[in-house]
């Protein structure tokens, strides 16, 4: 077990700063390196509002508690900042199923949405996406991702029902006009009357799709739903490594371990020792 950075209480996340800034490092050594000190990080996480609490007494960006019966200086964050989400599945395929398939906008959005979830691509890849990037061979749709981390090319093949919500969302704008757009063409476009139709969509459109249609504010989320919904049917962790394009695969089962975090596979069992039941 490596050494403690910190711990959860509720909805707070206490760091020790100098063994969360040490682990970070670590973590990058295989990498990039993180070039900044801990007190530039402790004021980019002020400055981003990301400081839950802060000691103004003592002008100190950091909060003292008591930690293992001594009173420590940490930095106080939210859960929500910190903690990976996940959708989980049920509510998932409740949201899914309720978009309204019939209309232009509803193709839209379960087109964009499955794409995320399918390939568990980041969301500025996503929405950078353009008519060439798409390939058609026969039935078979893959797409092709020039702007991921790292400079990286990446291919994702969709499955069936994935790439035929696709193209029935491009059929729908386009008509038979698809096969003769420019390459350039925005796979995900404005259908709002304000200026903006036709146009791409920004990043900030996608978030608000994502939370109107899923709940969810943060995009990313969907990366994590996917990368969780993997593991669970079955895949191996250097598959989802190579999904995910994470260079190191103790990123990738680090990354798997959070989302796990709050589960505990005693849990059935321990309600059954308490006598714990649904009052039905």
């Amino acid at each position: 077990m490596g050494e403690r950075v910190g711990w959860v209480e509720s909805d707070d996340v206490y760091l020790l700063p100098q063994s969360a800034f040490k682990a970070a490092q670590q973590i990058a050594s295989a990498g990039e390196g993180i070039p900044v000190s801990l007190g530039m990080v402790s004021r980019a996480l002020k400055e981003r509002s990301k400081l839950k609490s802060t000691d103004p007494k003592r002008n100190s960006l950091l909060v003292r508690r008591m930690f293992c019966d001594v009173r420590v200086n940490v930095l106080h964050l939210s859960a929500a900042d910190v903690v990976p989400e996940s959708i989980d599945l049920p509510t998932l395929q409740q949201r899914l199923q309720a978009i309204d398939r019939s209309t232009l906008l509803g193709q839209r959005d379960y087109a964009l949405l499955a794409v995320f979830l399918q390939t568990g691509r980041r969301l500025s890849e996503v929405a950078s996406l353009r008519w060439g990037d798409v390939q058609l061979a026969g039935e078979r749709i893959t797409l092709v991702f020039r702007k991921t981390k790292g400079g990286k090319v990446m291919r994702d093949a969709l499955p069936k029902a994935t790439g035929a919500a696709l193209l029935a969302w491009l059929y729908a704008r386009h008509g038979k006009q698809l096969g003769e757009l420019a390459p350039d063409t925005p796979l995900w476009t404005s259908l709002s009357r304000n200026g903006t139709d036709g146009k791409a969509l920004s990043t900030r459109a996608i978030a608000t799709i994502c939370e109107e249609r899923l709940g969810v504010s943060k995009v990313h989320a969907l990366r994590h739903t996917f990368a969780r919904a993997m593991e669970q049917a079955g895949a191996k962790i250097s598959d989802i490594q190579s999904r995910l394009g994470h260079s190191s695969l103790a990123t990738t089962g680090r990354y798997l371990a959070a989302l796990r975090a709050a589960e505990n596979e005693h849990g059935d069992a321990l309600e059954r020792m308490f006598g714990l039941r649904n009052n039905e």
